[in-house]
């Protein structure tokens, strides 16, 4: 049985359809996973998030978060997932980097990829990524790649990040099959701001078709806060030349804390899956989502969230979003309530952003796939 198994059921402004993790319910395209840390969402416990979603999720879970539970989880001798808690039947995707996390440039080489754990930086080879896949047992997992290329970053960094990444994969796909792993293998495309480099990356990714299950899109940033500010125009002929190469039958990716209005565009072009971060980090900067589908679609002009830690929500007794069906706004805090929690600094006032957020940003989603199916 295939570990991920793709079905496209429409092109048109967008690409419809589902991805089905072996042994899960069907994730509809475009779709966002939860974007977790350490194996949890974030600000929210497991029952928690069972009020904002009830049913089997795929959850990202970035590597260099959980590198330290090897040994844990070896002696646990069961999945990831279930060590943290979740489901089983919930699918857990493993890539390399927190999208919530800036990645210091300059620091891999042809031995590795560096990723920053909770204590300090690790270098990452194929050897050791495939030994904790085999530990960690994932729905799916990022191949080691190279993705250090600035923009305006020079010819000879950028023949490193495609080369590299094209004999990480290898290696992984080698080290996955004389281990018969069962998870997923998402092959990262690279080449920077360059259509010449990506291309290349391609061809050289597609050597190994047979052996991967999808498409991490990837290169166009070093996650962290600066990723909400990327704009669309930046990246459009790149990305449009990129999704032109890549094969129709497989699930394309693109992860970090992409703000509204450029996931509306990346659908348009022809991305599948998200994930969540957008929605964390506004919790954490004390900002709860507040926009209709149709403000993104006409490119209303304005902020998506309220700033709920300025002093004019003070005496604000309205709900957060009147319409909204989150468990924070149908149990009545108000802007008021949450502005004095994040004022005295309360873990109470991430919690109900967090399940608002969360809500509202997955709700896009539903009404980005609902447009689509009748354009």
């Amino acid at each position: 049985m295939e570990p991920i198994r793709f079905t496209l059921n429409r092109v048109s402004a967008g690409r419809m359809g589902s991805v089905v993790f072996q042994g899960s319910a069907p994730f509809f395209t475009p779709g966002c996973m939860l974007y977790a840390q350490s194996g949890s969402v974030p600000h929210l416990t497991l029952d928690n998030l069972q009020r904002v979603v009830d049913v089997p999720w795929p959850i990202v879970i970035p590597l260099q978060s959980v590198y330290d539970m090897l040994k844990s989880v070896k002696t646990f001798r069961k999945p990831l997932g279930e060590f943290c808690g979740l489901p089983a039947r919930n699918p857990v995707i493993i890539p390399l980097h927190e999208a919530l996390r800036e990645v210091p440039t300059g620091n891999n080489d042809s031995a590795g990829v560096a990723i920053w754990k909770p204590a300090g930086r690790v270098r990452l080879s194929s050897e050791n990524l495939v030994e904790l896949i085999s530990v960690f047992k994932p729905s799916a997992y990022q191949a080691l790649t190279d993705g250090d290329t600035p923009q305006n970053c020079s010819n000879k960094r950028l023949n490193h990040s495609v080369t590299r990444s094209v004999d990480y994969l290898e290696e992984c796909l080698k080290l996955h099959g004389e281990q018969s792993l069962k998870s997923g293998v998402l092959a990262s495309i690279q080449g920077g701001f360059d259509v010449k480099s990506r291309k290349f990356s391609i061809r050289g990714t597609l050597e190994n078709e047979s052996r991967v299950s999808g498409y991490i899109i990837d290169g166009f940033h070093y996650n962290g806060e600066s990723t909400a500010l990327l704009n669309y125009s930046d990246i459009e002929d790149v990305l449009t030349a990129t999704l032109k190469e890549l094969p129709e039958d497989k699930p394309r990716f693109m992860l970090g804390c992409f703000n509204p209005d450029l996931v509306m565009k990346l659908v348009e072009a022809g991305v599948d899956c998200f994930d969540s971060s957008f929605a964390c980090l506004c919790s954490d900067r004390g900002q709860a989502l507040n926009f209709t589908f149709q403000d993104v679609k006409l490119a209303v002009e304005g902020p998506r969230y309220l700033q709920l830690n300025e002093t004019h929500y003070k005496d604000d007794m309205r709900l957060i979003s009147e319409n909204c069906k989150c468990y924070t706004c149908t149990e009545g805090f108000t802007r008021a309530y949450v502005n004095h929690l994040l004022v005295t600094r309360e873990m109470l006032a991430q919690v109900l952003l967090q399940l608002h957020n969360l809500h509202h940003y997955l709700k896009f989603f539903e009404s980005l796939r609902s447009n689509f199916s009748k354009s």
